[in-house]
């Protein structure tokens, strides 16, 4: 006899998103979270979970189980620890306390905060019946420092055009690209204790000396990690990619800095632009054509 399967429709958004703290050792934050059911009536439960993996395009990986950790202690409000009712478009806030105990070395904390759907208790229990778990996270970043200062470092890892034509080849110092579209990748490296938020731009400087510049998205790299950087006007993992035609020498320039009033990082590239793929073609049916006319 086979089972039942039963799913409510799951849809919640938590608001904040990301929550960024920078906290002396010994202090305690108080974050609160408004948490909206937009569907099915849900029993929610929440649990903090350790991020342990972030891959270049900032996708984060948790633990799959929660476990305690030495320096930060997690509390919720009365009656929301063990799971909490909302109803059918009912919203509610809820308060986490985050104790960061004195001893607590200098450093960054990641943590996802996530809301797991249990059954709801109007749904009645049936023999044989398979509940379906659905949830949503909210991302805490922690980064503990006893200046309220911590020393940020970063350097580019990769900067480059990846179908560059040649020069990986030969080793040229210029990269020699189709004209057609442009695709950049521009990889930051985390070399310090605590995430940053790169403010800066890429820029294409043409051979008539005109610049065009593309600015950073606002997203963290965290500590000890390696990001590719996003501009909006890229994607699949890459950076910039511009459709269009280019011919010449071009100039391609990163600057960034890691905070407001931080020191500028600077990295720069060349490449010239020929129409590779319109002089593959004229080579090949030029001697075609002469071939068939030269047998009339």
């Amino acid at each position: 006899m086979g089972e039942n399967v039963w799913a409510q429709s799951f849809s919640l958004t938590i608001s904040p998103p990301l929550t960024e703290i920078t906290s002396k050792p010994g202090q305690t934050i108080s974050q609160v979270y408004k948490i909206s059911n937009l569907t099915d009536p849900q029993t929610i439960k929440p649990r903090l979970l350790r991020i342990k993996e972030v891959d270049e395009l900032g996708n984060i990986k948790p633990e799959d189980e929660s476990s305690p950790s030495p320096w930060i202690n997690f509390s919720f409000e009365e009656g929301v620890g063990q799971g909490f009712f909302l109803g059918q478009s009912e919203s509610r806030e809820i308060k986490l306390n985050i104790n960061i105990k004195g001893s607590t070395p200098e450093g960054d904390y990641y943590y996802t905060l996530l809301l797991e759907s249990l059954l709801s208790p109007q749904t009645v229990k049936k023999e044989g019946q398979v509940r379906i778990q659905s949830g949503i996270g909210t991302i805490i970043l922690i980064t503990v420092s006893k200046t309220g200062q911590p020393v940020k470092e970063a350097r580019v890892e990769t900067f480059r055009l990846p179908f560059c034509i040649f020069s990986s080849c030969f080793n040229l110092p210029v990269n020699l690209i189709d004209s057609g579209n442009l695709t950049v990748i521009l990889k930051v490296q985390n070399l310090g204790a605590a995430f940053f938020k790169p403010i800066g731009e890429i820029i294409i400087r043409s051979p008539l000396g005109l610049e065009t510049k593309y600015p950073f998205l606002p997203e963290n790299v965290l500590a000890k990690t390696t990001r590719i950087i996003a501009t909006g006007k890229g994607g699949n993992g890459q950076s910039l990619t511009i459709p269009g035609f280019f011919l010449g020498p071009y100039r391609l320039i990163a600057s960034f800095s890691l905070s407001e009033d931080g020191p500028t990082v600077l990295a720069t590239t060349y490449f010239f632009a020929l129409p590779f793929k319109i002089i593959l073609a004229v080579l090949i049916i030029l001697p075609l054509w002469y071939f068939v006319n030269r047998r009339k």
